[in-house]
């Protein structure tokens, strides 16, 4: 199989720190090229060529003018000529994306081909809003980009939930949608490594660290994370919270808000904030906490919640993706924009040692079963195949 996948312009393959589209895009790629396709990736933004063994990867010139849409509009156009030119070199392509406007760029390039395209969907539109809510031009917008994603191959979800999303919001039958958890490399993230990261961070075996992983923004629920804070050290003082991120994904800013906000709520020395890590760095870091914590207000599914499991770490996150569905077991489900029941499950599982260790263990049940890279593989091959036998 000669198989082409796209990537949005901002994008890093290989990633530097592991971000969202490009490590599934990586697990998906080097795992093909194993088993013998001929893989291309095309993306704006170039890693280390070194990890790329077997897969060609075509960067396309990213533009720099006003504007992040802008910019990401002119590397559509890009990529259109590109795949228009090169398309016979392919036997389908597979977009990988968050952003909106590419199930249009999707469907030109399949009708101007004729090559069979699968659509594999990171976002969906619009989250928590009622369709009475969206403005008249976001409605016309999202009537255009359902029509496209109509007259596609096939469509690949993340979740259940987001699979529910496409349905409802493109009158696309469920058939032709195939849910498809990312794949998670329990080779690196798995509970062997000791508690040596902690301390690193000036962090000692008798506190209890929770931590996050995430972007440092709004939508992850930061503000409400940190909120919970001094609630929880009421009632366990040894509670320290680790957070691992920026403001940007890749970046190194830690935004001033939440620091500020530390400070006012007085809870700087039980707050620690590293920045981006290295893949390898935060595999390291994950079994040395013993709670992850993700209150999310939107996800499709969370990478990180799905390396916490396979580090098997008891989850506490909100009822965003298939997180609730995922972590039944072994995790709590919080409140969106709640601090108060965010603090309470820390609390609940701060103060049951067994409880946590029942999660763990059934955390990794649950990675092993549900999120491995070779049932990830295996999944996405079969649809291409079956595309390409259609």
């Amino acid at each position: 199989m000669k198989l082409c996948i796209l990537v949005e312009g901002n994008s890093v393959i290989p990633p530097v720190r592991g971000e969202g589209v490009g490590r599934v895009v990586m697990l998906l790629a080097k795992g093909l090229a194993k088993r013998g396709h001929q893989i291309s990736v095309i993306c704006g933004k170039a890693g280390d060529h070194s990890k790329l063994s077997h897969i060609r990867l075509y960067k396309l010139k990213k533009t720099r003018v006003l504007g992040t849409k802008l910019n990401e509009l002119l590397y559509t156009i890009q990529a259109l000529i590109f795949l228009l030119v090169n398309g016979k070199k392919f036997d389908l392509v597979c977009f990988h994306t968050c952003q909106l406007n590419y199930p249009i760029l999707a469907y030109l390039f399949k009708i101007l081909s004729k090559r069979p395209v699968v659509y594999s969907t990171h976002m969906a539109y619009p989250w928590d809003l009622d369709y009475e809510e969206i403005p008249l031009m976001g409605r016309l917008s999202m009537r255009l980009r359902a029509y496209c994603k109509r007259k596609l191959d096939k469509v690949i979800a993340p979740s259940f939930r987001i699979k529910q999303h496409v349905t409802e919001y493109t009158g696309l039958e469920p058939s032709r949608i195939e849910v498809i958890y990312h794949g998670m490399d329990i080779d690196l993230f798995n509970p062997t490594y000791v508690k040596e990261a902690r301390y690193t961070l000036g962090l000692s075996d008798d506190d209890l660290v929770i931590l996050f992983v995430g972007r440092l923004a709004d939508a992850k629920g930061v503000e409400y994370l940190l909120r919970a804070v001094p609630i929880v050290l009421k009632e366990i003082d040894i509670a320290r919270f680790v957070l691992v991120g920026a403001e940007s994904s890749g970046g190194d800013t830690i935004p001033q808000r939440w620091t500020a906000l530390c400070r006012e709520l007085k809870i700087e020395d039980q707050v620690v904030f590293t920045g981006a890590l290295e893949h390898t760095t935060l595999a390291k870091l994950y079994p040395s906490a013993d709670i992850f914590l993700l209150p999310t207000l939107m996800e499709c599914l969370s990478g990180a919640v799905c390396e916490a499991l396979a580090s098997g770490l008891p989850v506490v996150s909100t009822n965003t993706g298939d997180t609730a569905l995922l972590i039944q077991q072994c995790g709590i489900v919080v409140k969106k924009r709640n601090e108060v029941d965010i603090a309470n499950a820390i609390i609940k599982l701060a103060k049951n040692k067994e409880l946590r260790k029942r999660y763990s263990n059934k955390a990794l049940e649950v990675a092993r079963k549900e999120l491995s890279v070779e049932r990830f593989i295996d999944e996405y091959e079969g649809v291409f195949t079956e595309c390409l036998g259609n």
